[in-house]
């Protein structure tokens, strides 16, 4: 480990990196984490993912995976 960085170097660290953004998405019709990965009514599901992140790139962002 090295040495804790000052103040300002953080400052220009985060300055320099694009603007930081993002989400953990779950679809409208799931109750939960649990739900959104249950077996049953998975291809209701899906379409409703689909129909979402086409909303999204409709409005200018763009959805990665990580």
């Amino acid at each position: 480990m090295g040495t804790k960085w000052s103040e300002e170097k953080v400052w220009k660290w985060y300055n320099q990196r694009p603007w930081i953004r993002g989400c953990n998405f779950m679809s409208s019709d799931c109750a939960n984490r649990v739900d959104q990965w249950q077996e049953y009514g998975f291809e209701e599901r899906f379409e409703t993912t689909k129909r979402e992140l086409k909303l999204v790139r409709h409005i200018g962002l763009e959805p990665h995976a990580v």
